[in-house]
């Protein structure tokens, strides 16, 4: 089960990874930052203002569906 814990964009400080699409997320750059709680633990996904779609990645189908949701 997963549940989306918590969506915010934010401003980067440091260099960052697009968790999608592999971008650099420079530094003042804005990203989004999107919180998961999947089996209990609590997963960080960091993505780019101008990413794809994340449908080639192979995630939990449950947790795709609620990351689906904002994009």
């Amino acid at each position: 089960m997963s549940s989306i814990r918590n969506f915010k964009e934010k401003t980067s400080k440091r260099k960052r990874e697009c968790y999608y699409c592999g971008h650099t997320i420079s530094v003042k750059e804005k990203y989004k930052n999107i919180e998961v709680r999947y089996d209990g633990r609590i997963l960080t996904f960091n993505k780019c203002i101008f990413c794809p779609t994340a449908d080639i990645f192979e995630l939990p189908s449950t947790l795709l569906k609620q990351l689906k949701k904002y994009e």
